[in-house]
């Protein structure tokens, strides 16, 4: 339904030229997931995602004026009071299981097989779109603040935006690691563990090195 309610407006919005439908279906996802985003950014975003999908436009054959209209049309729809009202009833809506969800693939990143990657800032709640959008100043007195100050364990942390919870999984899961060198090494083992319950198709679980 929120999505029939953004193409509405992006429909309502549009003033003429050419137009990718599966590019615009992958814009909402995109400023709804780094929401708010202002035009500036959006409008970066959109062209550098029509510059590599190489449908209408590229980095080597570009269509100036499709990419004219292409980020007139993001600014438009960013700064439309439908538009945003739609956007941020979504975000409302599903903020704290998206949060969860987020934390969920945080600890899958630094705990199955593999070299953990934590991308430079990205330990705390992150809305960064791709560079340089993500190459946004690193706040890492805020981030040596929280850690000085310790995690809180207790409340609902996936509703605190500063993004203390993320930063206890990352915390968390690297002393982990540091703890059990070798259950997370070459040849620590990756073994499934079944969840038996009415909720459990929601649960992923695995040992490593037959003891984390």
């Amino acid at each position: 339904r929120t999505v029939a309610t953004l193409a509405a407006r992006a429909d309502a919005l549009h003033v003429g030229g050419e137009r990718d439908r599966a590019l615009e279906y992958l814009l909402h996802q995109n400023l709804f997931g780094a929401y708010p985003v202002d035009g500036d950014r959006a409008a970066a975003y959109a062209l550098k995602a029509a510059r590599e999908a190489k449908r209408a436009t590229s980095w080597l054959l570009t269509d100036e004026a499709y990419e004219a209209e292409l980020t007139d049309a993001v600014r438009r729809w960013v700064a439309d009071d439908e538009y945003d009202a739609a956007m941020r009833d979504l975000v409302d809506r599903t903020l704290e299981p998206a949060r969860i969800n987020s934390l969920a693939a945080k600890v899958l990143t630094l705990t199955v097989p593999g070299v953990p990657d934590l991308y430079q800032g990205s330990e705390l709640w992150t809305d960064g779109l791709v560079d340089p959008d993500n190459r946004r100043p690193v706040d890492f007195e805020l981030r040596r603040k929280l850690l000085a100050d310790g995690a809180v364990t207790d409340g609902p942390l996936v509703l605190d935006d500063e993004g203390s919870a993320k930063l206890q999984v990352v915390r968390t899961a690297l002393a982990l690691r540091r703890r059990h060198p070798a259950a997370f090494g070459a040849d620590g083992g990756y073994e499934p563990l079944r969840a038996t319950g009415a909720a459990n198709d929601h649960v992923v679980a695995f040992v490593r090195g037959g003891r984390v």
